[in-house]
């Protein structure tokens, strides 16, 4: 983002509402109790210093495995319904075909 003062003036308004807006989306301020024990557990094992650090690290790290749990459950889903039994199919197919190409050489 270009700094405030480059703009011209009637940008100021629109820029920092952006601004405002882009900060207010990815940051908040937020007051919460944290057990010390657990907290200095999960900093020497992210190898985080600081307490911020260590929370965003395992809020994270929850969506990421929780996005793909969910991955897993789609595709398990998938397979149990029987979308990639012509897939595996045709992979067996092709498969045995190159076996029987081998062998007639």
């Amino acid at each position: 983002m270009a700094p405030l003062l480059s703009l011209a003036p009637e940008c100021w308004s629109h820029t920092l509402d952006a601004y405002i807006a882009t900060m207010e989306a990815s940051v908040s301020v937020t007051q919460i109790d944290l057990d010390d024990d657990v907290l200095t557990a999960a900093m020497r094992l992210m190898g985080t210093t600081t307490k911020k650090d260590t929370v965003n690290n395992a809020l994270r790290e929850y969506v990421a495995r929780t996005e793909r749990l969910q991955a897993a459950e789609r595709l398990a889903a998938r397979g149990t319904a029987g979308e990639f039994d012509a897939a595996a199919a045709a992979h067996t197919a092709a498969r045995l075909a190159r076996r029987g190409q081998a062998e007639n050489r």
